[in-house]
C-alpha cells in the first residue's frame, strides 16, 4: 500500500511539475546578443556577448541557445554544417538571474555577416517536457578586406605622384618651382628669388609650374574570361582581388590622389563611385559578392572617364578588347596599368600598356622584362 501512495505522489508530482513548466518554463525569459564593434577587419578578434534573463520565480535548470551565423566568423570548439556555423549555449538559470556568455570570435574572411534569430529550447528538472521559443537577433558586422602584402612591388617604373603639370591652369603651384625668370608687374614681391636678382642686376622671380592632382579609377573585373556567358571568376582569385584592392586604395590615398572605384560583380548592375574615401570604398569591398552582374568592357566603355589620369584595372585576364580599350586611353594621356593574378609564388603582376603595343611586367625586386 504504501508503495502505491509513493507512486501515486511521484505521479502527481511529476505530472505537476510537467504542468508548470510546459506553461511557465518560457514566461520572463528575454534573450541578446550584441557585438563588441559594428566593423572590423580580416583577421581581427573580436567580441560576442550573449545575455540571457530569467524574469520569473520559477528557476530553469536547463535552456539551450544556438547560435547560427557565417562559417568566417571562427568561435572556438564549434562545428560548421552546410555553409552555416552553429554555436550552442546551455544556461542553467536562477529564479531572477541574469547570465552572460562572451565568445572571442576570430574574423577569416571580409565580408557583412548577420546572424540569424536564435531558438531557445528548454526542459524541466525531470527532462520529461521541451518547450521552445523564438528570440530575435538583430545584430551583424561588417568584416573590411585587408590589405594584400606585396612587398616592394611598385605601380610602374615610373611612379605615380600626388601631382602632374599641366600646361595651364588657374594658379601656379607655389611648391613646384622649374626655374627662375625675369620679373613682370603680374609679380607679387614675395615671388623675388634674392640671389639671382642680384647676379643678374635686375629683378628676377621663381617660375612655378602649373600642377594638378591623379584621379584614379580602379576597376575590378569579376568576369572569369572575355568569351562566354558571365561566370565569376573563381573564389580564391576574388578574394585575392578584392586584397589587392585595398592596398591599392592605402597607396592611392598616401600619394595624395583622388580614388574613384567601379566593379562587374557584387551588386545587379555592377557597382562605380566616384571620388570617395578609402573607408568607404573598404566597406563596399566587404559587400562585394561572388558574382558577375555584367560584361567588363561594357562596364567600362559606360562609365565617363573624362577627368580621370590614371586607371588600374584589376582582372583575372587580359584579352584583346582590354588592350585597345587600353592604348584609347593611352592616347587620350591616360595612364592604364592592369594588375592580374597568376599561380606563382608572386600574387599579382603589373602590366602598364604602352603605344608599341610591347608590356612591361614587373615583380618583386626583378628588372623589367
Amino acid at each position: 500500500m504504501e508503495v502505491i501512495v509513493i507512486a501515486v505522489i511521484c505521479f502527481l508530482t511529476a505530472f505537476i511539475e510537467m504542468t508548470v513548466y510546459k506553461k511557465l518554463a518560457m514566461n520572463g525569459i528575454t534573450y541578446s546578443l550584441t557585438i563588441s564593434t559594428a566593423e572590423a577587419a580580416e583577421g581581427d578578434e573580436i567580441e560576442i556577448i550573449e545575455q540571457i534573463t530569467n524574469g520569473k520565480g520559477l528557476p530553469v535548470p536547463w535552456l539551450k541557445a544556438e547560435i547560427a551565423t557565417s562559417p568566417y566568423l571562427e568561435f572556438m570548439g564549434t562545428t560548421v554544417s552546410e555553409n552555416t556555423r552553429f554555436v550552442p549555449s546551455v544556461f542553467v538559470l536562477r529564479p531572477n538571474q541574469k547570465c552572460t556568455r562572451k565568445w572571442k570570435v576570430t574574423c577569416l574572411k571580409r565580408g557583412v555577416f548577420r546572424f540569424d534569430d536564435t531558438t531557445l529550447v528548454a526542459s524541466d528538472l525531470l527532462g520529461l517536457v521541451t518547450v521552445s521559443m523564438r528570440a530575435r537577433v538583430d545584430a551583424k558586422i561588417t568584416v573590411l578586406p585587408k590589405p594584400a602584402e606585396v612587398g616592394g612591388m611598385q605601380l610602374s617604373k615610373e611612379e605615380l605622384f600626388g601631382n602632374i603639370f599641366i600646361k595651364r591652369f588657374i594658379c601656379p603651384d607655389p611648391f613646384e618651382i622649374s626655374g627662375v625668370r625675369e620679373y613682370t608687374s603680374r609679380d607679387s614681391m614675395s615671388s623675388i628669388h634674392l640671389q639671382s636678382t642680384a647676379r643678374n642686376q635686375r629683378l628676377m622671380v621663381y617660375n612655378n609650374e602649373y600642377t594638378t592632382s591623379n584621379n584614379v579609377l580602379v576597376a575590378l573585373n569579376m568576369q572569369r574570361a572575355e568569351e562566354g556567358g558571365l561566370c565569376c571568376a573563381n573564389m580564391s582569385h576574388v578574394e585575392g582581388f578584392i586584397r589587392y584592392c585595398a592596398f591599392l586604395f592605402a597607396e592611392c590615398e598616401n600619394k595624395g590622389m583622388k580614388i574613384s572605384f567601379a566593379s562587374n560583380g557584387g551588386f545587379e548592375n555592377g557597382v562605380f563611385l566616384r571620388e570617395r574615401d578609402v573607408h568607404s570604398l573598404l566597406y563596399t569591398l566587404a559587400e562585394i559578392e561572388e558574382i558577375c552582374s555584367v560584361k567588363f568592357t561594357e562596364m567600362l566603355e559606360n562609365i565617363s572617364l573624362s577627368g580621370y589620369t590614371d586607371i588600374i584595372i584589376v582582372t583575372p585576364y587580359i584579352s584583346g578588347r582590354l588592350v585597345e580599350f587600353a592604348e584609347r586611353q593611352r592616347c587620350e594621356n591616360r595612364n592604364v596599368v592592369f594588375c592580374c593574378a597568376d599561380d606563382t609564388e608572386i600574387p599579382f603582376e603589373i602590366v602598364p600598356i604602352r603605344k608599341s603595343r610591347n608590356f612591361l611586367r614587373l615583380s618583386d625586386d626583378k628588372e623589367a622584362v
